[in-house]
């Protein structure tokens, strides 16, 4: 165990994932799990700090994801990743319970600080 917090990514883009980790991972453990498997009961086991959720997932639905988890679990501090051709899924998502949406990778640079000061 390594004493840091934990971040989950939702992503299938490994492009996506390894922006995270070059970026989090001096001071976040991030980890991402099949997005398939990305339902609100795995997600909340995974006992993030942070979930990362990229807006153009496939394989789950990214905004029923985030409505969910809000449900299930209020206190799940969650952030939205989305290229410019899906800005319409931002609104949604932080209608939804998503604290903020960035716009990858022009904004990825606010991360830490994001989840740092996001509670």
């Amino acid at each position: 165990m390594t004493g840091k917090a934990k971040i989950l990514a939702v992503t299938e883009r490994s492009s996506i994932f390894g922006m995270l980790c070059a970026i989090l991972s001096k001071e976040f453990e991030v980890t991402c799990p099949e997005a398939s498997a990305a339902d609100v009961d795995s997600v909340i086991e995974q006992r993030a700090e942070c979930v990362i959720v990229d807006l153009c997932v496939s394989q789950v639905d990214p905004i029923d994801l985030i409505r969910n988890l809000n449900h299930a679990k209020s206190s799940q501090r969650v952030i939205g990743l989305a290229t410019a051709n899906v800005q319409h899924l931002a609104e949604q998502a932080k209608k939804e319970g998503a604290r903020d949406v960035l716009v990858v990778p022009d904004e990825l640079d606010r991360l830490p600080s994001l989840i740092r000061n996001t509670g």
